[in-house]
């Protein structure tokens, strides 16, 4: 078992695990484009971790009792949890509150699970106490169950790359206009995506997660639907994983804009125009990371209709 009496080299073992774990909270992970499973995957490495840590400092603390194990556990995972989050902050990564949840779960799960302690219990409290570790655990772990099984949808959907029949496409895409999957007007099947267009000096959305090869198709294909009286000007951008390392330069990718009419616009794009619109380099369709619509310094909010992503 986890906290069984253990010899001197499981002892150090458990030592070397937590220092890889420790060095391993600010070194490596993945990169910008992977999918959304696999940061959620990283993520539980946070369980392990904290888990390990625990599990030693209950060996140290073997004697106490089970209700001074269990608060020095949980104050100090809190503490050194949210310590470690502000310490990634200040390095250039993001301050995850799940992080600090899977914390909690990887030392939740040896105090209730493996500590020989526990066992001072009442039947009914330690039952308690490892059902919360067990739904704590399950709400750290959901994350990763949704995205998932988003990206099974996005492989068996693929080559539409968004068609907004099911809400959990709304997490493939990102930007600073508020998204909600609407009826109100579809060009396809029966939802499309409203997006709310504000005043910033940029404002749209982009499409992150999605199958990135796309080097058998001949184009990319969209609806949009302006459900104003006047023109709107929208703004269609491609690029690949190779852009960021050439500074996202503006002659670095696809760039087009095109005029909306009010009603439904069908818009479609040779992606051999995609593929050479670099100043000095193919894009690569192999490794598409990510494409963008958006509009440009508009004096009042506006709001734009999109459907039926697809390559043909």
């Amino acid at each position: 078992m986890f906290l069984a009496p253990s010899r001197g080299w499981q002892i150090w073992l458990l030592i070397v695990v937590a220092i890889v774990c420790l060095i391993l909270l600010f070194v490596g992970g993945p990169q910008n484009y992977d999918q959304r499973s696999h940061e959620h995957l990283w993520g539980f490495g946070h369980i392990l971790c904290f888990a390990v840590w625990s599990a030693l400092f209950l060996k140290w603390r073997a004697a106490w009792s089970f209700v001074s194990q269990f608060v020095a556990v949980v104050v100090l995972t809190l503490l050194l949890g949210i310590s470690i989050e502000v310490a990634q902050a200040a390095i250039g990564r993001s301050f995850d509150l799940v992080d600090v949840l899977n914390n909690l779960a990887g030392s939740l799960s040896v105090l209730a699970f493996f500590c020989p302690a526990r066992h001072s219990l009442a039947g009914p409290r330690l039952l308690l106490i490892q059902l919360v570790a067990a739904l704590i655990l399950l709400v750290g772990i959901f994350p990763f169950v949704q995205t998932s099984y988003d990206e099974y949808l996005a492989s068996k959907q693929f080559p539409i790359l968004s068609d907004f029949e099911t809400t959990s496409e709304l997490d493939r895409w990102q930007g600073n206009s508020r998204r909600t999957v609407t009826q109100d007007f579809v060009s396809h099947g029966n939802r499309s995506l409203k997006v709310e267009l504000n005043t910033d000096l940029y404002s749209g959305l982009s499409l992150q997660y999605f199958p990135r090869n796309w080097r058998e198709y001949e184009t990319i294909s969209f609806d949009l639907y302006n459900p104003d009286e006047d023109d709107l000007r929208v703004i269609f951008r491609v690029h690949d994983r190779l852009h960021a390392s050439h500074g996202n330069a503006y002659t670095d990718r696809f760039n087009k804009s095109f005029l909306l009419a009010p009603g439904w616009t069908s818009i479609q794009v040779p992606l051999t125009q995609i593929a050479e619109a670099p100043h000095d380099r193919m894009l690569d369709l192999e490794d598409v990371a990510g494409l963008a619509l958006f509009v440009m310094e508009q004096k009042e909010a506006k709001t734009l209709y999109l459907d039926h992503v697809r390559l043909q």
